[in-house]
């Protein structure tokens, strides 16, 4: 009967610590998947920022670029308008005439629409620029 109850005692503590072990084994691999959870997080939100700051810097510098080609684009065509004026202007002060008046006339009324054409399609431009839009 000694035998039994040393035999019993030692089966109930072989049980009991391996129900602590494995119990101490899952909380283990809790606490390491919720460390892997959290490093994984943290590198997603890393990432997702900087695709956020590249977005950013390529809209910012999408906007410039447009500005600074327009730019070019309206002071050269301005100075083109006004060399093809001037050539016009040439040509009727050498006829000199009343006719040469009158044309004088039309081709400054010319140059006024055109540069009013050329206002409000620079506003219309301007407009879509401020809405903003992926390039």
């Amino acid at each position: 009967r000694m035998g039994e109850r040393e035999l019993s005692r030692g089966w109930g503590g072989l049980v009991e610590v391996v129900q602590q072990r494995r119990h101490a084994r899952a909380v283990v691999g809790r606490v390491i998947a919720r460390m892997q959870h959290q490093k994984q997080a943290e590198a997603f939100t890393g990432f997702v920022e900087a695709v956020w700051g590249v977005k950013d810097a390529r809209d910012v510098a999408g906007r410039v670029i447009a500005r600074l080609t327009h730019g070019l684009l309206s002071l050269g065509f301005e100075r083109w308008v006004e060399g093809v004026d001037q050539q016009k202007a040439d040509s009727i002060a050498a006829s000199g005439s009343e006719a040469a008046s009158a044309a004088m006339r039309a081709v400054e009324e010319e140059r006024e629409g055109l540069r009013r054409e050329a206002g409000i399609r620079f506003q219309r431009q301007g407009g879509k620029a401020r809405r903003g839009g992926w390039r």
